[in-house]
Parts: structure tokens; C-alpha cells; sequence
């Protein structure tokens, strides 16, 4: 291998385990910037490798864990190609930037970031790793700045019917991760740099090789964190992967991952109302909880297999067993949780056990796509004054049909049942794909029960009953792309939540109940790309509006970039600017205490704005560079109630691939 990328990863893995606090001592105003990716008209770009020296006489069957495949084009797809032209730090920005969906955004640096897909809130986007299911067992949900995405082969995003009939679990988004995939006869080693505001530093290596023919080992650790620009948004996680694949012959694949996750993030649940002003500085002002942090230890193990049941690829099989342990301590203070005895709030323990096994079968038969699932979960949760206790065993069983009734008309169905906390949940839809030459147009309405989390039981919250109807269009020319989307959601027994406040005006717990009438909300998404010449425009435009009830998203947000792009050869330089604007009206307020979404204190009429981001990202050779100035203008942006994110910074990340 090249002695001199052996020394640069080498130089900077050195760097990856020395202190936080040693390694981020820079101003504050060294950090990056973004491009803005709005449109994905469904891509779905084959498996790709990081080398092209492969072992091609036993290439792995494609599709292995991904669930959204062709031949119906269904999942909007970020592959690691994708990325490397967007700046982010964690899962959560990569989203946010990448998708045209609303962000969540809770300020970055280790929070609950997300993204709301057709009116779901926080932490309703299902998560699934290789196609298993990927949650806490205290919560369903996962933080996704805890997730090392350099480790991702792709990130898939599904809706209604699809989401419904493919995803392990019951919801109306499901966001699948397929781990990457290595192939490489020599060996090949891959580095992940970035530095922001806030004193980010984050730094992924990569090595990989096969051992023999069809056999590879890949070995991965990444490790970012973060000092903040705000009290409590300091953050630090390390990621540990290691992966074992054997082919036996070119139709079957045996893989196994360990993951291992230190997450320790300091949770602030953004500024107190009414102390966003510009005049006093970030440090100084007060934060809705000043003593929340959370420290999370969790591993992973998974083992997989796939076969072809034909050779012509029409029938599959897929077979995992998967094990998660997860431990998390919660510091607070005495508002949230006084011990009666002696005035002191004691650490808050949670332990999470899950053991499962999923098998999934595909069948090609005639013009009619036919995949089967099947899921049975042991799922263990200890119980505190936050969670309820859960010990037992969670089986579902789903299915999705595509059936080809022209070649531009098809047809899919779907339907999923679960058990769990002594409750059926159930859900259904169906839905019409045409599809030309250049466009496509969805039609789709599904209708799911999703069950309360082990922290909503506690409160005494019942299932929610959601009605989703989606109508899209899409156009991709070669200087022109266009998408839109028009949606419905009725949701029964929707949960209605607020935050406590005790005399002395300091946070408390949450108070919640479902709502007796249906609440009933319309969207609509509009995203599109113009290319003249040098010149590249993107755009998104997003709407939320409530017939019944509350609306707890953005009534109109949007974004803009602007990027001119000058290629040499294999080398391409682009630069921008970007800005991103709301109109909040009343946008949620997400309560990490029971990881819930809430009706702010207050409404927020003015319109605010990114403080405009400034660009420029190079590929040069195997290189990946971007350079950003984020929020130019210094203004206290945020996307859910207020938790702005880091002020005027500058950021500066590398993707570097090196091999013999």
C-alpha cells in the first residue's frame, strides 16, 4: 500500500482518539458549508464499490440489504455517491439536505435531528438496518447522530403502501440503511474528515480487503463530538463496525456485522421562549434544560444470509438473526426527577434487550411481484418513572404485491399486521405507478395503526389510526427535473401533547392524551432542478395545512441554491450559495424526556432564514472536498421550537478513498 496514505490515516486515526478536548481547541468560527440536494426523482443506482479491482467471479446478489429495489421503483435512494457532494456531519444533517422533506432540525450537535416525510413528526420514521428492524426498545425510535454513515451503502426512504408491505414495522415512512458493500482483491482504505462550528470534529477511517475468493473483512471507526455554541449542545460519539461476507458461489451471501455505539450528548430542548434575542450571545442564553444528558452504550450484532432460489434471480430468500444490547444513563436535576428522601436526583437507568429473526422470500410469478415478510422480536425493556417496563415476544408478518399491468401501468398492495403491548396493530394500502419514458405519476392511499411507545404508555396513551393519501408527479429531462407532491393525513385518536412547567418556570414532564376528534392535515411538496449552461438552480417548497386541529409543521418553508459547475476532465469544481426560509406560525417543540413532540409554548409569526449559506465542493481524483460558510448573516435559524442551530461558521470536510 502507498507509505504515504498509510501515514496520513494513520496520523489521523492518532488524532480520532485524543480528547475532544484536545483536538477542537479553534475558534469557533472554523467550520463548513453545503450543498443543497432537493430532488431525488427515485434514483436507484446500482450497488457501487469502492474500488473498481473487484473479485468479479463471485459478485454479491444484488439488492442485498436494501428493500426498495427495482423492479418497482418505489424508495427515494441516497447512495455513497450521492453524498459525497453534501455537507454534513451527521445522518440527521445528510437527510435535512439531501431529501426534500421538512427538517427537524434540533440545532445538530448530537440531538434528536430528523426530518418530517408527509406530516409525520420526530421520531415517527421507522429505521431498519439490512432490512431488520434498528430502534431503542424505550422509545422505537434512534438518535441518527449516534449512526456512522460512512459505514452506509445506501439510505432508503419509503411512504404509504410501500413503507407499509416492505418495512419491519408498522408506520406510514420507513428509512432502511443497507450497510456498505466491499469487494476489493487489494486493500483499500477510505478517510472521513470534517471540522464545523461549535468546535465539531469528526474523523472516519475505513479499511477493507478480501482474504480469499469470495471472503472479505472490512474494519471501521469513527469518532466525532463537539463542545456547541449554546449551553448543553455539547456532544461525543464513537462508532466501532467490523463485517465479515462469505460467498460460497455466486448466488449466496453470509455476512455478519458488529456494531458498537458510545453516544454521550447533553440534550438542552432548545432556548427558553422569548430569550432568542440577537443581542445576547449564545452562551449566555438560557436553555430549557440546563442539566439533561444522556450516555447510550449499544451493540449490535447481525448475521445474514441470502440466496438466489433460481439462477435466473426470480426467487429469493433472505434469513437474519440479529441481537442489540443497549444501556443508557440519563443525568438530570432535581426538577425532573427530586428524590423525596434527600433532595438529590439520582441517574435514571435504561436497558434495552432485543433478539430477533426475520425472513423475507421474493417471488417473480408471471407479471405479479410477490415478497413476503416475517418478524419475531423478543423485546426487553426495564421500567423507571419515564418507561414502562415491556418483556415479551413482538411477531409481524407483511407482504407487498406489484403487479405489472402494462408496461407504464402497474399496480401494488400491501398489508402488515404486528403484535405487541397487548395490542394488534394492523395496516394497508394499495396504489398505481405509471411510468414513462421521463416522467411518472403515484397514486396511493394506506391506512396504519401505530402504537405508543413504551414512555407514551406510561402516560396512558392509546394507539393513533393515520389515513395517508399521496398523489405525485415527476418529469427528469436532461437540464430540467421536476417533483411534486400532494398529501393527505386524517389521523384518530391523535396524541395531544404540552410541556409542564413548575412555579418557579422551569420544565418539567410532558401532559398528554389523545384527541377525540380526527385530526386532519394537507401538504404539499414542489422541488425542482434547471441547468443552463454552467449554471445549476435548485429549488423546494413545502406547505402544511391544517383542516382540523393543530398543525404542528412549518405552514410554508422553502429553499433555494444557486450553483454555477465547471468540469475538467474526471475533476469537477462547484460553488454556490443556498438559502432556506419558514413562516413557523406554531412549529413543534420535540421534549427529549420522553421522546415526544409537543405543542410549543408559544407562536412565532415572523419569518426566518438560514443567514444564507456560501459553497464550493471539488472532486478531485478520489478526493471529495467541500468548503462551506454557513449562516452567513448570523441569524437564529431553526426549523422546530427554538433550537436555532450553530451561528456564522465556516466547515470543512474530505472523503478520501486510497488503494494499491
Amino acid at each position: 500500500m502507498n507509505r504515504q496514505a498509510v501515514y496520513i490515516v494513520l496520523a489521523l486515526a492518532l488524532l480520532m482518539v485524543c480528547p475532544v478536548q484536545a483536538t477542537v481547541q479553534q475558534s469557533d468560527e472554523l467550520v463548513l458549508l453545503a450543498p443543497f440536494v432537493p430532488v431525488l426523482l427515485h434514483a436507484d443506482s446500482s450497488d457501487s464499490h469502492d474500488v473498481k479491482d473487484i473479485d468479479s467471479a463471485r459478485p454479491m446478489p444484488k439488492g442485498y440489504g436494501r428493500i426498495g429495489r427495482l423492479p418497482l421503483d418505489i424508495a427515494d435512494s441516497i447512495s455513497k455517491t450521492d453524498r459525497l457532494s453534501v455537507q454534513y456531519q451527521t445522518l440527521g444533517e445528510l437527510l435535512m439536505r439531501s431529501t426534500p422533506y421538512q427538517p427537524l432540525s434540533q440545532g445538530g450537535l448530537g440531538q434528536f435531528d430528523a426530518i418530517s416525510v408527509l406530516g409525520s413528526l420526530q421520531t415517527n420514521l421507522l429505521t431498519s438496518l439490512n432490512g431488520r428492524p434498528y430502534s431503542s426498545a424505550w422509545n422505537n425510535s434512534i438518535n441518527l447522530s449516534a449512526i456512522a454513515v460512512e459505514g452506509l451503502e445506501t439510505v432508503e426512504i419509503l411512504v404509504g403502501t410501500a413503507a407499509i408491505g416492505l418495512a419491519p414495522g408498522i408506520g406510514q415512512a420507513a428509512m432502511n440503511l443497507q450497510k456498505a458493500r466491499y469487494d476489493s482483491k487489494t486493500p483499500h482504505t477510505a478517510l472521513w474528515y470534517s471540522q464545523g462550528g461549535g468546535n465539531f470534529i469528526g474523523t472516519d477511517v475505513l479499511f477493507t480487503q478480501n482474504i480469499a475468493k469470495g471472503t472479505n473483512i472490512n474494519v471501521g471507526i469513527r469518532r466525532n463530538g463537539a463542545e456547541g455554541s449554546y449551553l448543553q449542545t455539547d456532544y461525543d460519539v464513537w462508532n466501532v463496525r467490523l463485517g465479515y461476507r462469505y460467498m460460497p458461489d455466486s448466488n449466496s451471501v453470509l455476512d455478519f456485522s458488529y456494531d458498537l455505539t458510545s453516544h454521550n450528548t447533553d440534550l438542552w430542548g432548545g432556548i427558553v421562549t422569548g430569550t432568542h434575542n440577537p443581542l445576547i450571545s449564545e452562551f449566555d442564553t438560557p436553555v430549557v434544560f440546563g442539566s439533561l444528558r444522556d450516555l447510550q452504550r449499544r451493540h449490535d450484532l447481525q448475521l445474514g444470509f441470502m440466496t438466489l432460489l433460481t439462477r435466473d434471480s426470480l426467487h429469493t430468500m433472505t434469513a437474519q438473526l440479529y441481537y442489540t444490547h443497549d444501556n443508557l444513563i440519563r443525568l438530570q436535576d432535581t426538577v425532573l426527577a427530586p428524590d423525596s428522601a434527600s433532595g438529590v436526583s439520582e441517574p435514571v437507568l435504561f436497558q434495552g434487550r432485543q433478539a430477533g429473526m426475520l425472513l423475507r422470500t421474493s417471488h417473480q410469478l408471471g407479471n405479479t411481484l410477490i415478497r413476503v415478510g416475517a418478524v419475531t422480536e423478543y423485546v426487553q425493556n426495564t421500567g423507571n418513572h419515564i418507561v414502562d417496563a415491556v418483556s415479551e415476544i413482538q411477531p409481524q408478518l407483511f407482504l407487498h404485491l406489484h403487479h405489472t399491468i402494462t408496461p407504464q401501468l402497474s399496480l401494488q398492495a400491501a398489508s402488515h399486521l404486528k403484535y405487541a403491548m397487548s395490542t394488534a396493530a394492523y395496516g394497508a394500502g394499495a396504489g398505481l405507478l405509471w411510468k414513462g419514458s421521463v416522467s411518472r405519476v403515484l397514486a396511493d392511499v394506506s391506512y396504519v395503526t401505530t402504537l405508543p411507545t413504551p414512555a407514551e404508555t406510561q402516560l396512558g396513551l392509546k394507539p393513533e389510526n393515520v389515513l395517508l393519501a399521496l398523489g405525485e408527479y415527476a418529469f427528469s429531462g436532461k437540464n430540467f427535473k421536476v417533483r411534486g407532491s400532494l398529501f393527505f393525513t386524517s389521523t384518530t385518536n391523535m396524541i395531544s401533547s404540552h410541556l409542564v412547567y413548575d412555579s418557579l418556570g422551569l420544565a418539567g414532564d410532558i401532559r398528554a392524551s389523545n384527541r377525540q376528534d380526527a385530526a386532519r392535515m394537507v401538504g404539499t411538496i414542489l422541488s425542482g432542478t434547471v441547468r443552463h449552461g454552467l449554471l445549476e438552480t435548485q429549488a423546494t417548497v413545502r406547505t402544511h395545512t391544517a383542516i382540523t386541529g393543530s398543525n404542528l409543521l412549518p405552514p410554508l418553508s422553502g429553499d433555494v441554491q444557486v450553483a454555477g459547475i465547471y468540469q475538467l476532465g474526471r475533476n469537477t469544481i462547484t460553488g454556490g450559495i443556498h438559502i432556506s426560509a419558514l413562516i413557523p406560525g406554531t412549529v413543534l417543540q420535540f421534549v427529549p424526556i420522553r421522546w415526544m413532540s409537543v405543542q410549543p409554548p408559544g407562536d412565532d409569526k415572523k419569518a426566518v432564514y438560514n443567514g444564507i449559506d456560501a459553497f464550493i465542493t471539488a472532486f478531485v481524483g478520489n478526493a471529495a472536498i467541500r468548503l462551506s460558510w454557513e449562516n452567513i448573516l448570523a441569524e437564529r435559524w431553526y426549523s422546530t421550537w427554538v433550537t436555532p442551530s450553530v451561528p456564522s461558521n465556516f466547515r470543512l470536510s474530505l472523503t478520501w478513498n486510497f488503494l494499491d
